[in-house]
């Protein structure tokens, strides 16, 4: 029986070779937290999280001081290559949002490795080999907003997602559309606005034909996303208002939202986010699996498996650890190819993590 002989935590923080803004931050590095766990057989597995504080409440380093305290009772502990080991590994007590999301995609890897199975098909049925990713263009000024929209178009994405909140919204979404033709657009205000300013703002960009409207209200202003999403007349998707099952099940429930944004990072795992997947598929909603901004090539990876056995999600986010971070810490290039992704069928994540890069960015 394979045992779990070590587990590590480390605070990561990779620089950025550009700034990516959003109404609530402008970010340099990823602040980023990685699990290394080893089994007694020599095999190693990676996970990683992506605390942020104005989303779940969680920095980095009270994500850090939690797996430091909880990695230690697992050492010793069995991971059987079978089900047993997933049920293991899903049934996790006492470490919850980004902290269970990093140890879990750990074991995750180290279950597929020692069991000879992606991850995805420990997770479930295969449904999605490849998947249409889409560009995200932050919150810069207008003539960063065309240099991205030209970038991305010409390397074949057809899925744009625009960060909105700022000062002169309607001109960048407009230059955005101009220049990705008939491609679908849609906006992430990040909760930037009380409901009167959503209403107004949404009413100014959907001229431009905008398939959604992400978060446009502060998180856990449940009755202000509810009046927009009552109102509005573009789907409305939640981001920073959904971190746990208890959100989704609020939300789908009181007609709070069309959709969900479901990210590993914020919502606990792999695990975690298949139960807010299943809500919102029992109310006939929406949704995305979305990315964090600064997730390494592991988190992607991750997010990968998670789409690959996810029933009809209506956008895909992922794969821009290359253009954003000054270094990716996998062999693998994840990039999407022509604007698609693709799911591994090697054992676990699937990726290479150079740990002599990783260990390089490491701060704790």
């Amino acid at each position: 029986m394979t045992k779990i002989s070590g587990l590590e935590a480390f605070k990561v923080n990779i620089p950025f070779k550009a700034a990516f803004k959003h109404s609530l931050k402008s970010r340099q590095n990823s602040e980023s937290i990685f699990v290394k766990a080893s089994l007694d057989n020599g095999v190693i597995g990676f996970g990683e999280s992506l605390p942020r504080s104005y989303v779940t409440g969680n920095t980095q380093g009270a994500v850090y001081k939690q797996l430091k305290e909880f990695l230690p009772k697992l050492k010793g502990a069995e991971l059987n290559g079978s089900d047993e080991g997933a049920n293991f590994i899903r049934s996790l007590d006492g470490i919850e949002a980004e902290a269970r999301c990093a140890l879990e995609i750990a074991l995750l890897d180290c279950l597929g490795k020692i069991s000879n199975r992606s991850v995805h098909d420990i997770l479930g049925e295969l449904l999605n080999q490849s998947f249409a990713s889409s560009a995200i263009i932050s919150g810069g000024s207008a003539l960063e907003a065309v240099v991205a929209a030209i970038y991305f178009k010409a390397k074949g994405y057809r899925f744009f997602k625009v960060k909105v909140g700022t000062d002169n919204d309607e001109a960048r979404v407009h230059l955005v559309r101009r220049l990705v033709g008939n491609a679908d657009i849609r906006v992430d205000a990040n909760g930037a606005w009380d409901v009167r300013a959503a209403l107004e703002t949404i009413e100014k960009v959907r001229q431009f034909n905008i398939s959604c409207v992400e978060q446009p209200t502060p998180k856990g202003d449940f009755d202000a996303m509810q009046e927009v999403a009552d109102f509005c007349h573009d789907p409305v998707m939640a981001d920073e208002s959904l971190c746990t099952v208890s959100d989704a099940l609020r939300l789908a429930q009181t007609k709070g939202c069309d959709m969900f944004n479901v990210r590993l990072s914020k919502c606990g795992g792999i695990f975690r986010s298949m139960e807010i997947i299943k809500v919102a598929r029992d109310y006939e909603m929406g949704y995305q699996i979305g990315c964090h901004v600064g997730e390494s090539g592991v988190l992607t990876a991750a997010a990968m498996h998670l789409a690959a056995v996810s029933k009809n999600p209506a956008y895909f986010e992922g794969g821009y650890s290359r253009l954003l971070l000054k270094e990716d810490i996998i062999e693998e290039d994840l990039t999407p190819r022509r604007g698609i992704g693709y799911t591994s069928n090697k054992p676990g994540l699937g990726v290479t993590v150079k740990e002599d890069t990783l260990r390089k960015y490491v701060i704790e």
